[in-house]
């Protein structure tokens, strides 16, 4: 097995169009050495990135596969925490597959903002946790993001914390560079 990878920078946004061109921005040197790109994301976003790969003639024979985010938390949720063993289930056997399908693999998952999003910080942050131990376990490139609304308000602010130690790096708008960095 290939050494795993760890990388997983914290990336927030303010606007969804702007949350679909960073995703094909990530997606672009995997699937230009002929990877797989992976999105679990939600329906608006999952069906701006699937008319792009239906549509685009830049990159042939592109290996993308997309699944909804909302549906794929409800598959391994317990109790409203995210269960180890389903989340390896369901989505370790996600990107397990697309690891035999040929590497390198990068992933983009809105699980961790839906979950921050309902109001369960602390799912989220446990979730970012099993995303890091399937990382240590199996290589592939990670990126998950957060929206910037509601960042100022300090209860939120606290778990950003928890989130952002979760994070190789930090990468956000100008606005909100200065408050990743100082959690971070």
């Amino acid at each position: 097995m290939d050494t795993p990878t760890n990388e997983n920078p914290l990336r927030l946004y303010e606007a969804q169009g702007s949350l679909v061109d960073t995703a094909l921005d990530f997606y672009r040197p995997v699937l230009a050495q002929g990877g797989t790109a992976l999105a679990v994301a939600r329906r608006s976003n999952r069906e701006a990135l699937d008319g792009h790969f239906q549509h685009t003639t830049r990159v042939p024979a592109v290996r993308y596969r997309s699944f909804d985010a909302d549906e794929t938390i409800d598959r391994f949720l317990a109790d409203g925490r995210p269960d180890p063993a389903r989340f390896d289930e369901v989505v370790g056997g996600l990107v397990r597959d697309a690891i035999r399908e040929g590497p390198p693999v990068a992933v983009f998952s809105e699980m961790v903002a839906i979950l921050w999003e309902r109001g369960e910080p602390d799912a989220a942050v446990h979730l970012e946790q099993l995303w890091n131990r399937l990382a240590r376990e199996n290589r592939f490139e990670l990126m998950c993001a957060y929206s910037t609304r509601g960042l100022l308000d300090p209860t939120i602010r606290a778990k950003l914390i928890a989130v952002r130690g979760e994070h190789t790096e930090a990468i956000a708008p100008d606005a909100f560079g200065k408050l990743v960095a100082k959690v971070g």
